[in-house]
């Protein structure tokens, strides 16, 4: 989220949605991805993860709150 100095912020606040906090990384580009998700989407996504030493397959609330700020 960026702060606009308009004394609100814009962006996903995922804390307070806990049918996405509960899935993966994985699980999620899975389900808004569907049958888009292809072997070389999971293969760039781990790429990325494996940079950042997020487990793909832990769950958004298991995260540390620093790996959702890139």
């Amino acid at each position: 989220m960026d702060c606009l100095g308009l004394g609100y912020q814009y962006g996903a606040n995922l804390v307070h949605k806990p049918e996405i906090m509960g899935q993966s990384i994985a699980g999620l580009l899975r389900f808004f991805w569907m049958d888009k998700a292809t072997s070389g989407a999971f293969t760039l996504l781990n790429a990325f993860l494996d940079a950042e030493g997020i487990d793909p397959y832990t769950s958004l609330q298991e995260l540390p709150a620093r790996k959702f700020k890139w």
